[in-house]
C-alpha cells in the first residue's frame, strides 16, 4: 500500500513538473529564505493588523516585506497560522528594539 502511494505521489509531481505548474526546487528556496527575523516580523504583523480578510489587507503586510513576492508570504503565513507559530509571541525576540517598537508599541 505504501509503495503504490509512494509511487502515485511521484507520478504526480513529475506530471506537475512536466506541466510547469509546480518547481520543487522553489518550493524549498522559498522556504529558505525565511530568517528568525522575517518569522518575527510576520508574528509583529499579524499581531497589529490581524490577519487579512481580503485583498485590500495584504498591503500593509507586503509593505513589510518589499523583497518578498505576496504568494510567498501568502504560504508562509497561512503555514505559520496553520502551526499556531503565527500567534507565538515569544517569537518576537528575534526582532530588534526598534523593529519591535514599530509593530508593537512602547
Amino acid at each position: 500500500m505504501q509503495t503504490a502511494m509512494h509511487k502515485a505521489k511521484k507520478d504526480m509531481e513529475r506530471a506537475a513538473v512536466a506541466a510547469g505548474c509546480w518547481d520543487p526546487k522553489e518550493i524549498q528556496n522559498s522556504a529558505k529564505n525565511w530568517d528568525k527575523t522575517a518569522i518575527a516580523r510576520l508574528v509583529a504583523v499579524n499581531y497589529k493588523y490581524g490577519f487579512p480578510k481580503d485583498e485590500s489587507d495584504w498591503d500593509v503586510w507586503v509593505e513589510a516585506f518589499p523583497r518578498k513576492k505576496k504568494s510567498d508570504l501568502l504560504k508562509m503565513a497561512n503555514k505559520m497560522k496553520a502551526s499556531g507559530a503565527l500567534y507565538d509571541l515569544a517569537l518576537l525576540e528575534a526582532l530588534s528594539p526598534e523593529e519591535t517598537k514599530i509593530y508593537m508599541g512602547s
